[in-house]
């Protein structure tokens, strides 16, 4: 029998369930205590009813992408699971209240702590859309949550109103989301499921409107008619029912409600540099056009004039104009009859009708120019890169073009060459995998999409954007798929085999010699160079995890210790853009400091370090005829540059592991006493070992 939402759920394993946060619709969420580490957590579980296959896969999916991010202003994601028919995420417990709670509490913000929420909110979005393309769907007060301590905001919930994709109302629609009726953005209300970072600019510009006023956007409504006022409807401007209300925070108000997402700001960090203008109490820059908000303006608001930095309309100066001729003397004109005299009438006409017509044409043809002048400019105007004809369908003489190509607007034609320009950037990166040639790619596609975005309102009957429109998104995958994966990357691999870049071989390019000579003399001996990758086995390493473990089972075998930060792997011995070091604090810090782990392509853990940074009394020996060493730790090559130092190593080897214990000391104010200011224990395969012995043993 299924267990009511509202009553106290079964514990789940590993964390204890405190008290009650919230309840909702969705969802409930319980404060707790993860046993393991002792912390404070918020276990949201959402209702029972959300068990549908595909509301699952989606909420997976999802919370895969959020975990993956770390921000400041990201509510962390620990974890995520099912048990007994109920989906729970495992989040960042926040001490505080939410931006909902402190409007209640206070009417409305004051215009500085309304900026300080809008740039915390947009730095964590920001982060979220430019590394995984993710957008919130349900930006509002209840979502923004504000830390008590420190007054630092975080934006919870991230992803998971895209995988639930319920409507209000309850009535659930395939791939698309509707948020809050009271935020949502017009094409949200509209259902159009083609969503990017734009409706969460919009959501963000109605949750700091209800901040500003203290009055929830089109309150009188209701939740249907208050989709329909963002669509159609229209806000009073905080400037007439605030007195003193700033004018820039007002005009970065109504550029971020602008309804035609096509004219709203595209990217967050549009949106990030109108927040330093107006924090510095300058007006946003490109000022929307009137009438093209749900924030009326005022008429205590006038648009000021373009800067000089701004192209002002074109103009033709009388001075500019040719002087006069001077003409001759005027004779006596002879009499004409009234039939002459309305021959010469109508060939004036005709005259001034083909000047009038040909100064309009001029006019138009000078106008086109300046448009597609302005749409042709390169990303790169200091490295112009010339763009070849594209025919996004087909070959030139191959049939007819699909409907719409043959479309001459300037903008569409602009879109058409981004398009190949990001494909062809794509294919030279697969052969040349160069960051320049990337990030081309990318900056190409963005434009082309933007350029389509503008297309959609003004292009004719007739003309299908959707074919260059898809083409355009597909490279957008492809190319975020390449920047998270190198080009040289083997095919997938089967689970358990270690998994590293193909050109993984070959010899570092810049190696120390001193360091090279101390990395051989560590490792020599250890085991037998070889060129063949290992497979996962059974022999456990620390704490019941194992080598070629996938890193999330080691976690949760470590206790999900707190992250730090991860890092790629660069010491010469190790393979080029295969490894990538992982920092944790320490699940034991009455041991040791910080935890880390080496995991390779597939995040299969591959070494593990035990690192101690607190001054400590030595544990190794002491032993003065030991060899002077410079390398303190093997994995991350750090150094000793003090000459006072000492640099101690004790290897032991029982295969398949090889642990080198390694410590770094100081000497005390007593000359027989020193200090251990750095202690680090290294536990990895052997045949790792063989591996890094074969490299440095290959030929340059």
């Amino acid at each position: 029998m299924e267990k009511p939402h509202d009553q106290v759920p079964d514990p789940l394993d590993g964390y204890e369930l405190l008290e009650k946060l919230g309840e909702g619709g969705m969802a409930v969420v319980w404060k707790a205590r993860q046993i393991s580490l002792d912390r404070l957590v918020a276990i949201k579980m959402l209702s029972p009813s959300f068990t549908e296959p595909d509301a699952l896969e989606r909420f997976r999916q999802e919370t895969r992408h959020t975990a993956r991010l770390r921000h400041p202003s990201i509510v962390q994601v620990y974890d995520a699971g099912e048990r007994d028919g109920v989906v729970y995420l495992v989040m960042e417990y926040i001490q505080g209240q939410s931006l909902g709670d402190w409007i209640a509490g206070a009417g409305r913000l004051a215009p500085a702590d309304l900026l300080r929420v809008a740039d915390g909110v947009a730095a964590a979005l920001d982060d979220a859309w430019d590394k995984e393309c993710m957008i919130h769907c349900d930006i509002k007060p209840d979502n923004i949550l504000i830390e008590a301590d420190t007054g630092a905001v975080k934006v919870a919930d991230l992803g998971l109103s895209r995988a639930v994709g319920i409507h209000r109302t309850g009535e659930r629609v395939s791939g698309v989301i509707v948020g809050t009726p009271n935020y949502v953005s017009p094409e949200q209300a509209e259902g159009v499921p083609d969503l990017d970072c734009r409706t969460d600019i919009y959501s963000l510009g109605a949750t700091l409107y209800h901040a500003a006023t203290g009055e929830l956007p089109f309150r009188e409504l209701g939740g249907d008619g208050a989709m329909e006022g963002h669509r159609s409807g229209q806000l009073e401007d905080p400037v007439d029912r605030i007195e003193g209300f700033p004018l820039p925070v007002a005009w970065l108000l109504e550029k971020m409600l602008v309804r035609n997402r096509a004219y709203r700001p595209q990217l967050w960090r549009d949106i990030r540099k109108d927040l330093e203008l107006v924090r510095a109490g300058r007006l946003p820059g490109v000022l929307p056009e009137p009438n093209q908000s749900t924030l009326k303006r005022s008429l205590r608001r006038i648009k000021p004039k373009p800067d000089k930095g701004q192209v002002p309309p074109l103009q033709i100066k009388a001075s500019a104009l040719p002087s006069r001729p001077t003409l001759p003397p005027s004779r006596p004109r002879p009499s004409v009859t009234a039939a002459e005299a309305s021959g010469s009438l109508l060939l004036a006409l005709v005259l001034a009708i083909g000047t009038v017509g040909c100064g309009a044409w001029w006019a138009l043809r000078s106008r086109d120019q300046r448009i597609h002048a302005a749409v042709s400019l390169p990303v790169k105007p200091e490295n112009p890169i010339p763009e070849p004809e594209v025919v996004v369908s087909g070959r030139p003489g191959e049939g007819e073009a699909p409907d719409g190509f043959n479309w001459e607007h300037p903008a569409y034609l602009r879109a058409r060459t981004r398009v190949g320009h990001a494909a062809e950037a794509l294919v030279g990166w697969q052969t040349d995998p160069r960051s320049d040639l990337l990030a081309e790619a990318r900056a190409a596609t963005v434009e082309a999409l933007e350029l389509l975005d503008l297309c959609g309102d003004i292009a004719p009957p007739g003309v299908d954007l959707q074919p260059l429109q898809d083409q355009a998104r597909r490279l957008a995958q492809q190319i975020r798929a390449a920047e998270r994966t190198p080009p040289d990357d083997p095919p997938p691999m089967e689970a358990g085999v270690l998994s590293l870049a193909t050109r993984w071989a070959t010899q570092p390019r810049t190696m120390d010699p001193v360091l090279l000579a101390e990395v051989t003399k560590l490792f020599q001996g250890q085991a037998v160079p070889s060129d063949q990758p290992f497979r996962r086995s059974a022999d456990t390493t620390f704490a019941s995890v194992t080598f070629l473990m996938p890193l999330t089972e080691a976690l949760d075998r470590l206790g999900q210790p707190a992250w730090i930060e991860d890092q790629p792997l660069t010491f010469f011995p190790y393979p080029d853009q295969s490894l990538t070091l992982r920092r944790y604090q320490s699940p034991r810090p009455q041991a040791y400091d910080e935890l880390r782990l080496v995991t390779d392509l597939q995040d299969q853990v591959v070494i593990m370090q035990l690192v101690q940074t607190q001054p400590a009394a030595p544990k190794l020996p002491a032993d003065p005829l030991q060899d002077r060493w410079t390398l303190v730790d093997p994995v991350t090559g750090r150094v000793s540059t003090e000459p006072s130092e000492r640099v101690t190593h004790r290897i032991r080897s029982t295969p398949p592991l090889l642990r080198i214990d390694s410590e770094l000391l100081a000497p005390g104010e007593d000359p027989a006493r020193s200090t251990s200011t750095y202690r680090v224990s290294t536990l990895m395969p052997t045949r790792l070992v063989g591996l890094l012995l074969y490299r440095l043993a290959v030929e340059p």
